[in-house]
């Protein structure tokens, strides 16, 4: 249970693909992505002190046991006929680092209803502006235009500096690079404050990966069949030398 509340959190990648098995939403990983978020040193705290993971075979152990109790499914992929587009499917088997797994654990859903009701709450009092006292309104008006006007001169600064760089010889060089990467944390998008920004990472089970593995695999099994029929005609020619001589 306690590795089943951490490892959602634990999984390297920054993005959190979905896909519609029995239409339902779910989230979905690898195997292998599993082990190694489980050995990574993000994979800390009281958990890893409860359940401690050191080596493959026991991340791979405790992948089984989140299977066998039920916390991750394993699933296939269905290609549809003619396009690109596919679909997850639960299958029975082990666990195993190169198949795919979605995610059946949801956690506690307090923080889920906390939401909800900030929102429905927030929802509300816009919808009341008409009866919020004056200094409220005030209020409001000041902050969104101080956060505009920063905003807008910040935009223009930026693009004051990257034409003065660009023309001095350093190319592609930004104020706040990542201020309008999406992907980063508020405190993210304003460092460094100088440079290219840096490259988002997301690792995720990609359809070329995907595609990848099934030729990786197809290949795998033609050569089996290769070297068994292989070896299932060198009988027939030893048969077929023996009659020649007779």
């Amino acid at each position: 249970m306690r590795a089943a509340r951490a490892a959602p959190h634990r999984r390297p990648s920054r993005a959190r693909p979905t896909c519609v098995p029995r239409s339902q939403r779910v989230e979905y990983f690898k195997g292998s992505k599993l082990i190694d978020a489980l050995l990574s040193p993000k994979y800390k705290g009281k958990v890893a002190q409860k359940v401690p993971v050191s080596s493959r075979a026991e991340a791979a152990k405790l992948g089984q046991d989140l299977l066998r109790m039920g916390y991750v499914h394993r699933s296939q992929r269905v290609t549809h006929a003619h396009t690109r587009r596919w679909e997850l499917e639960l299958v029975n088997g082990p666990f195993d680092e190169d198949g795919l797994y979605t995610w059946v654990y949801e956690g506690s859903k307090t923080r889920l209803y906390l939401y909800c009701a900030g929102m429905l709450a927030g929802a509300l009092g816009l919808c009341m502006i008409q009866i919020w006292p004056l200094w409220l309104k005030i209020g409001v008006w000041w902050c969104s235009v101080t956060f505009l006007v920063t905003f807008g001169i910040l935009s223009v600064v930026r693009l004051v500096l990257f034409c003065l760089m660009w023309i001095v010889g350093f190319r592609g060089i930004w104020l706040f690079p990542n201020l309008y990467d999406d992907q980063q944390t508020f405190a993210g998008s304003f460092m460094p404050v100088f440079g290219k920004g840096d490259p988002v990472v997301v690792e995720e089970d990609s359809d070329e990966e995907y595609w990848s593995y099934m030729r990786k695999k197809k290949g795998k099994k033609d050569s089996e069949k290769a070297r068994r029929d292989h070896t299932e005609m060198q009988p027939r020619s030893r048969g077929d030398r023996a009659a020649c001589v007779g």
